[in-house]
């Protein structure tokens, strides 16, 4: 699993929750819920989240 953090069309920053499945396709299993003005701030949200995971790592796309 890895977290992916992006700037939408809105240019928000946002963060979704992957895993790829056995058939290679991409999962998406949880997203940040609200658009943030600053990456940095998103990334706080991420560092929360990952409080329950801390070995997930986080992918720039």
């Amino acid at each position: 699993m890895w977290f992916e953090v992006y700037l939408d069309n809105e240019n928000k920053w946002r963060w979704r929750l992957c895993q790829l499945s056995s058939s290679g396709n991409k999962l998406i299993y949880a997203t940040g819920h609200q658009g943030y003005n600053e990456k940095s701030i998103c990334e706080i949200d991420i560092k929360n989240v990952k409080l329950t995971n801390e070995s997930t790592p986080i992918r720039y796309v």
